[in-house]
């Protein structure tokens, strides 16, 4: 993911350090109260599967890894959803499973489970 503080000057790769090469990020999510507060999905559809939910909280200088993928579910982070209402309330559609973190990304539990389709 590259990140611009100049207008689109010049651009900045903020994931290399953390995502392992050719790993996509397939949705962001940025706090409208906050823009300084990212969390970003990996994976893609091209057989690269995901290792996690990742959040920045200081302009993308550093990233914590706030949902770990399991490895053998060949998981793809599809959509992020920050509650405009209360932002520590997060919603990972991830495959076919619902997450959902009510304290900004320290804990995440599996809301639903049944979609009988997988979105991707």
């Amino acid at each position: 993911m590259f990140h611009t503080q100049d207008g689109g000057q010049t651009w900045q790769n903020v994931t290399d350090n953390i995502l392992m090469p050719g790993l996509g990020v397939l949705d962001i999510a940025v706090n409208n109260n906050n823009a300084n507060e990212i969390y970003i999905s990996t994976g893609n559809n091209h057989n690269n599967y995901g290792t996690g939910i990742y959040k920045t909280s200081d302009n993308c200088n550093t990233w914590q890894q706030v949902l770990t993928f399991d490895p053998n579910e060949r998981m793809i982070g599809r959509r992020l959803l920050i509650n405009p209402q209360n932002p520590s309330i997060v919603y990972a559609l991830i495959n076919k499973y619902v997450y959902r973190t009510t304290n900004g990304g320290t804990n995440w539990e599996i809301v639903f489970d049944q979609l009988e389709y997988d979105p991707g």
